[in-house]
């Protein structure tokens, strides 16, 4: 059982100098020296998801349940609290920055809020730019789940009732966006904001979005899959209304998520946790390891690369000032890299040096970084 952990990921951020910040659950937060590999834990408490300024990896953002968002600027000696009132928020509630703009960045609940100078701002200074509001059939108050912003674009999946409590009443899923609205989107403001119809994304659990990098109006949705109470009752394409509702976890839209089709082909019926667009193809994390397409319409699916062990991937992101190198957070697993490159033959190596030569590859290394 070599390479066992009992660090489990839920996100990363990766700035320009390879430092890693990183959220584990029940084991707080923390980073990674580009340099050793070593691991620090810099805070306590359960973390989650995790951010890092992509020229100064001094900055950093992680978390604390149920909304908790903290700031550091000195690489972990000290830390603030930023995060904005929240409604509804969830145990490991979903913030994002822009990998275009290390200042500009989202944190959500029932609330889209967003800021323009996140080394700066204070939980009193972010600007709500929309509110989700509420089933409407049920009450049920709506909370994001997972978004994605890219330059002035901005994505949210959300549900209700999904938050703190689970089920309490219908389940219904939904997606807004600053795309496609009566005015263009504008950083800071509610310029654009609504709801999107959504047509053909089936009623179930939002777990990615990936902004298209050259045309926002194209988005990409995966969703879960595994809990009856948050996958709806047309998890595997059945659905009572007797609407034509396609099974998978993975759709496309390229109207601002008024429309979508099913471009999952031949992946595992599996929940997708992460979506990452690079030149032309399609990166998916699973639960069972990451996949990539040979172009963004999933024509032809594959597992990535050769040596990733076959476990739940949390969070896919490239680093910021390097097209080629992928990060890769998993449960249990510690992060990965794998570098695009145009070599036949690479390597699998841990810190130590260790190497394994795992063949003839388009798409080459693989390395761990170990606990």
């Amino acid at each position: 059982n070599d390479g066992f952990f009992t660090l489990l990921l839920y996100g990363l951020g990766v700035a320009k100098d390879g430092t890693v910040w990183f959220g584990l659950q029940d084991n707080g937060s923390g980073h990674v020296e580009p340099a050793t590999g070593e691991y620090f834990g810099d805070f306590g408490g359960d973390g989650f998801y995790a951010e890092v300024n992509p020229d100064n990896s001094d900055i950093a953002f992680t978390e604390t349940p149920n909304g908790g968002l903290v700031r550091t600027v000195d690489r972990g000696n000290s830390s603030t609290d930023i995060a904005p009132t929240f409604t509804r928020p969830n145990f490991a509630n979903w913030f994002s920055m822009d990998p275009l703009d290390g200042e500009h960045m989202i944190t959500t609940a029932n609330e889209i809020y967003e800021t323009t100078s996140a080394s700066t701002v204070t939980s009193n200074t972010w600007d709500l730019v929309y509110s989700l509001g509420i089933n409407p059939d049920t009450g049920a108050i709506y909370t994001a789940t997972v978004a994605d912003v890219h330059g002035p674009a901005i994505y949210a999946g959300f549900c209700g009732d999904c938050g703190v409590t689970v089920n309490d009443t219908a389940f219904r899923r939904g997606l807004a966006t600053n795309v496609g609205g009566k005015e263009p989107p504008q950083q800071g403001t509610d310029a654009g904001w609504h709801d999107a119809s959504a047509k053909g994304l089936p009623n179930r659990l939002i777990t990615a979005i990936e902004i298209d990098p050259v045309d926002p109006k194209t988005v990409y949705v995966g969703l879960g899959g595994y809990m009856a109470d948050l996958r709806g009752s047309n998890t595997f394409g059945e659905d009572s209304t007797g609407a034509d509702v396609e099974a998978g976890n993975l759709f496309k839209s390229t109207d601002a998520g008024e429309t979508f089709t099913p471009i999952h082909g031949e992946l595992p019926q599996i929940p997708v946790t992460s979506i990452l667009a690079r030149d032309g193809q399609l990166m998916v994390g699973t639960d069972i390891g990451v996949f990539i397409a040979s172009d963004t319409e999933g024509s032809d699916w594959a597992p990535m690369g050769n040596g990733l062990p076959a476990v739940p991937t949390t969070m896919l992101k490239m680093q910021p000032g390097n097209p080629n190198r992928l990060f890769i957070a998993t449960y249990g697993r510690g992060v990965w890299t794998y570098d695009f490159t145009g070599h036949a033959e690479v390597k699998l190596q841990s810190k130590e040096g260790r190497g394994l030569l795992i063949g003839a590859l388009p798409l080459s290394v693989l390395l761990m970084l170990a606990f």
